[in-house]
């Protein structure tokens, strides 16, 4: 019988780092298919300048400043550099 105090040990699958980073590049590449559905590509470059010159931080300040498809553009830079 097995008490509450004992501790319970699990086996854990590891991840490898091929599979991590495809996961990291085709979140990127959805982000970047989602923000041309939503915008033109001149408006998302004219986002990007916008938030790009911007001293906001949090993703909700990028909504406000540009568009959706420009902040949505603007999460690729992020998930790459984990690269």
């Amino acid at each position: 019988m097995i008490s509450e105090n004992q501790l319970h040990i699990t086996q854990y699958t590891v991840i490898s780092q091929n599979v991590k980073y495809g996961f990291l590049f085709s979140l990127a590449l959805f982000f970047a298919s989602l923000a041309f559905l939503f915008n033109t590509p001149q408006e998302i470059i004219t986002g990007q300048i916008t938030i790009l010159t911007s001293p906001a931080n949090l993703t909700t300040d990028y909504f406000a400043l540009s568009n959706v498809g420009a902040t949505l553009f603007n999460v690729i830079p992020k998930e790459v550099s984990h690269f």
